[in-house]
């Protein structure tokens, strides 16, 4: 828009578009960017805390099978690999001997063992597909047992630790054992340096471990909305279930509307995963409640500059208005305005001062007007009519007594003789008036009236005489 036309806008236009670009836009452009700033900004905290949680499984459950793998060893290796001898002379048809040799195990084991608190049983598992147990018998057949990838990766790689699991939610595992638990399997494959008899296939140790405690309360917080973790569970790197704990509802683990988020686990030989499904409207609830309140004071402050606008429209802009659609009536012509007193206080004497000089100017018209009806004369008018003899000196006196307040002296000047011809006679006596306008101290001071170009008047302090001339200009001083 150019400046030309700015300045024909209206001034409530102007005002209008000068608070929707200066006050409006910039509000509703920094509250966009807040907001969106916002939305991100929630968004990865809520995925860091999810991370956060996912950690302390990660860390809680890396701990156990680093304890667990200690455990093994430390049975396997300690007094001269004593547990393994003491385990492969319970493989025995000696019922006497076999009781003897599995109370000595007891023992040891427990020695070996301890803590016991979070151990489930200790398996030995026999190249003749014996088996010997400590604390509890495993129900799972050997033959399963030996198409567990961990047992295989075991008893190909004697005298080294392998880590596998089993969720109880699905595999019954030990007598009396309780459901929805997560037990991880350590297992070691002993070679003729450990087991002299060499009748041991792999040793078993089996652990709860605590992660699961923690998975479950993440997720029955989360169904009681009491966190915004998300339901949890742990997968492999095929996306196969390792754990998943009850309770978690059907739909509830699938991308579908919710969020993903993973942490690696280091698994001895396993690609394992904490993995969380959240719902994805979940991450920005905080977030909205922010934004609610955000747009709640936005709308306040726009409503107080609104508030303000029409007070500023009502008290400053229409009255000025108003005025300035009375200074254009004025301007037509239109002398009988009156503006009703609006606004502040300046402007309230602005209007008052408006209507003042309104009367004035009407007034003053009026009286110029009655004047002219009257027939009011200029001090030329009135040399004009004495020296044409149609007033008389007293008669001039009682309408101008100003006229003949300084004293006179009335000069005549006759342009032009002989045959001189009328209009060559007026244009010299309007050259001559002309340079007489020039003189200063003439202009200043004197009255002139040009007559007729035929005769004159010469005023004298008794009468007046009658002098044939052209042209005459008479001059009062």
């Amino acid at each position: 828009m150019t400046d030309r036309r700015k300045k024909r806008l209206p001034l409530q236009t102007v005002y209008y578009t000068s608070f929707l670009g200066l006050v409006v836009v910039p509000i509703v452009v920094v509250l966009i960017i807040s907001l969106t700033v916002l939305n991100q900004v929630f968004s990865t905290q809520a995925v860091e805390n999810i991370n956060r949680a996912q950690e302390a499984v990660a860390s809680e459950l890396e701990s156990d099978i680093e304890q667990i793998s200690m455990r093994l060893s430390h049975m396997v290796y300690a007094n001269d690999n004593e547990l393994l001898s003491i385990a492969a002379a319970v493989d025995t048809e000696d019922a006497d001997s076999r009781y003897e040799n599995q109370q000595r195990l007891n023992e040891a084991a427990s020695y070996a063992t301890e803590p016991v608190k979070d151990i489930v049983a200790v398996a030995f598992y026999m190249k003749d597909d014996s088996k010997i147990f400590f604390k509890n018998e495993i129900l799972l057949p050997l033959e399963e047992m030996r198409r567990e990838k961990w047992y295989q990766t075991a008893v190909a790689g004697p005298d080294r630790v392998v880590v596998g699991s089993y969720d109880t939610n699905d595999t019954r595992l030990y007598s009396g054992g309780t459901r929805d638990s997560f037990v991880l399997v350590a297992a070691l494959s002993p070679d003729v340096r450990l087991d002299r008899s060499e009748k041991i296939e792999t040793v078993t140790f089996f652990q709860a471990t605590g992660a699961s405690d923690k998975i479950k309360s993440y997720n029955a917080g989360y169904g009681q909305k009491k966190n915004k973790i998300g339901y949890t569970r742990i997968v492999d790197g095929s996306g196969n279930v390792v754990y998943q704990p009850e309770g978690i509802p059907d739909g509830a683990m699938v991308e579908k509307g919710h969020t993903r988020v993973l942490t690696p686990l280091a698994v001895y030989g396993n690609d394992w995963y904490v993995e969380s499904y959240v719902r994805t409207a979940d991450l920005t609830s905080d977030y909205w409640s922010v934004a609610g309140l955000l747009l709640l004071a936005t709308t306040v402050v726009l409503a107080l500059f609104t508030v303000f606008s029409r007070y500023f429209l009502k008290r400053i802009i229409q009255p000025v208005q108003q005025m300035s659609r009375g200074l254009r009536q004025v301007e037509e012509g239109v002398l009988d305005v009156h503006l009703t007193p609006a606004g502040q206080y300046e402007v309230r004497a602005m209007i008052h001062s408006f209507n003042a000089m309104v009367r004035r100017l009407k007034a003053l018209i009026a009286d110029y007007e009655e004047r002219v009806r009257q027939g009011a004369r200029t001090m030329p008018d009135y040399l004009h009519a004495l020296v044409r003899g149609e007033m008389s000196p007293g008669e001039v006196r009682s309408q101008a007594a100003e006229f003949f307040s300084d004293r006179y002296l009335l000069m005549v000047v006759t342009v032009g003789k002989g045959e001189a011809r009328e209009g060559a006679a007026s244009h010299l006596s309007v050259e001559l008036a002309q340079g007489f306008d020039t003189i200063p101290r003439f202009a200043s001071r004197c009255t002139l009236a040009v007559l007729t170009p035929f005769c004159f008047w010469c005023i004298t302090g008794s009468g007046r005489k009658i002098f044939p001339a052209r042209s005459t200009i008479w001059c009062g001083i």
